[in-house]
């Protein structure tokens, strides 16, 4: 493990995901280290394809192994697989056993799936006041994705009482992040409510 580690890491030596990747398996294979951090650390470079070819079903299988030992990233990352269907099949219920584990955790991806299970499905499971205390706690934590959606829920009034102000102050903090949307976003948001920007 600690060479593959050093390896994925390039400390006190060259960078070298291959190496790493096979290090790491390695390491799993002989029984010498299993732990929730090697197999997260191996989910991850199948998902982005360190080292290897990127091959998200594969990666799920480990961040199944690691989510199962309590990693919370690995929840969060299988609770977006089962919603988008990445690697494996859409399963909402799944996505939500995943989910709720990292939630639990405090981890702001597993909440806005959580908001978006709640948001996006339909009745009688649909609950926009669950969705949008969901966003809000992932909000809190800086989470982009969530503050868009608080936004747009507030700015149409969609299942809540239609909030300006709030929308308004979701746009500028979701503006702020990497992501182009949001910033046009804000710019469509001023246009449409001209007096509430005063």
């Amino acid at each position: 493990f600690i060479i593959g580690k050093r390896l994925f890491k390039g400390k006190g030596t060259e960078k070298n995901y291959k190496e790493a990747l096979k290090w790491l398996k390695k390491s799993v294979d002989e029984g010498k280290n299993e732990n929730k951090k090697t197999y997260a650390l191996i989910g991850i470079m199948y998902l982005k394809g360190l080292g290897t070819l990127s091959d998200p079903a594969e990666s799920a299988k480990w961040f199944e192994k690691a989510g199962s030992y309590g990693n919370v990233r690995s929840q969060a990352g299988l609770a977006i697989m089962y919603y988008a269907g990445n690697g494996v099949l859409t399963d909402k219920k799944k996505a939500r056993y995943w989910a709720e584990k990292a939630a639990a955790q405090g981890n702001n991806t597993g909440e806005v799936v959580l908001g978006m299970l709640n948001q996006f499905s339909s009745p009688p499971e649909k609950n926009m006041e669950k969705a949008v205390q969901w966003y809000e706690k992932a909000a809190a934590q800086g989470n982009t994705v969530a503050q868009y959606q608080l936004a747009e829920i507030y700015e149409k009034g969609e299942g809540i009482p239609q909030d300006l102000k709030k929308a308004r102050y979701y746009y500028e903090l979701a503006a702020k992040g990497k992501y182009e949307k949001p910033q046009k976003s804000l710019e469509e948001f001023n246009a449409r409510h001209p007096i509430e920007n005063k």
